[in-house]
């Protein structure tokens, strides 16, 4: 058997009318529901500016759609421009170090490898884009200080597996470098140097011509090492077009990365006269084709051609091609 007790007090006021007299004069509850809203209705001013939302939080390599970044499926780090400027980075690795989750590994300075691992994957489970396509090389893995940021707008890190979009180079994470688009106009030229001979200058410009948008960057980053054989030279060009007035709209992506090292070898076993050469030139095209009012047809190419050479006195060169079409 339930027993349910029900137990009801009010309390009069004389000093304040009761809910029940409120209800039964109408303009004491026009009154009442004018002073409880009075503080709701704050003036804006200086003090209370409204929040002004620019979407720069707005990603698209964890869905491969434009989601905001607390709506993405994996937890995504975004690394803007003036967050770039401001760690100083001028490569790939040094950009990384700075973010959480992710492991930057160097064999040495400059000239040495240097690779990067997402919460604890292989190095060759990470994925890394270049404005959204696939950045290959003579083998598995990126050394991250080849790769120079004086073009990047940003970059989006994707933490964890996502290979149900990405395919198996994807258990790790995915790393996408987006940089400026070619109807991006700017001018801008940087000049650094360092000890041991280090020293970093690039150019990038762009604007529109008779023909499209065009842009065009080119970044050096060299050292002469801290022992015998440990110099490094990366250079990176970049250029990028968009058409203009067509009715077919064009866009055309070229891009050469190039790397000079030393080898040094173990202290106990130097190699005084090793080195190792890549090269690595990507190029892809696309366009888009208006079908109906609100459908278009898009079609695209891509050419990647990556090479490495190992250069030893004491068993010869060394080569390792690869293309990709």
């Amino acid at each position: 058997m339930t027993t349910t007790s029900k137990y009801h007090a009010t309390l009069e006021n004389p000093g304040h009318p009761s809910p029940r007299s409120a209800r039964r004069n109408p303009w004491l509850r026009i009154f009442l529901l004018f002073v409880l809203t009075q503080p709701l209705a704050l003036p804006v001013s200086a003090e209370f500016p409204l929040p002004i939302f620019l979407g720069r939080e707005v990603v698209v390599t964890a869905s491969r759609v434009p989601v905001s970044k607390w709506k993405a499926p994996q937890a995504t780090t975004v690394l803007f421009r003036e967050d770039i400027s401001r760690l100083g980075a001028k490569t790939l690795s040094d950009a990384l170090r700075h973010v959480p989750g992710v492991d930057v590994r160097g064999l040495g300075g400059l000239g040495a490898n240097t690779t990067a691992r997402i919460r604890g994957s292989a190095a060759d489970q990470l994925l890394v884009l270049r404005n959204g396509v696939r950045f290959r090389t003579a083998d598995t893995t990126i050394d991250m200080n080849d790769v120079l940021l004086s073009d990047v707008e940003r970059i989006e890190i994707v933490r964890g597996p996502i290979s149900a979009l990405y395919g198996p180079d994807a258990v790790g994470g995915v790393i996408n470098i987006l940089t400026y688009g070619a109807e991006e106009e700017r001018v801008h030229a940087s000049f650094d140097a360092g000890a041991f001979g280090s020293q970093n200058y690039s150019v990038t410009a762009g604007g529109l011509t008779d023909y499209g948008h065009i842009g065009l960057t080119f970044a050096n980053t060299q050292t002469d090492g801290f022992r015998t054989n440990t110099g490094a030279r990366a250079q990176n060009y970049h250029t990028t077009f968009q058409s203009a007035d067509l009715f077919v709209p064009v866009k055309a992506d070229v891009s050469f990365m190039s790397s000079e090292k030393g080898v040094p070898g173990s202290l106990a076993f130097p190699t005084p006269n090793n080195s190792q050469s890549d090269r690595v030139f990507h190029a892809s095209a696309g366009m888009t084709v208006p079908y109906r009012a609100n459908a278009s047809l898009q079609g695209d190419a891509l050419l990647s051609q990556t090479e490495r050479i190992y250069r030893d006195p004491a068993f010869g060169d060394n080569t390792t091609t690869n293309t990709t079409l």
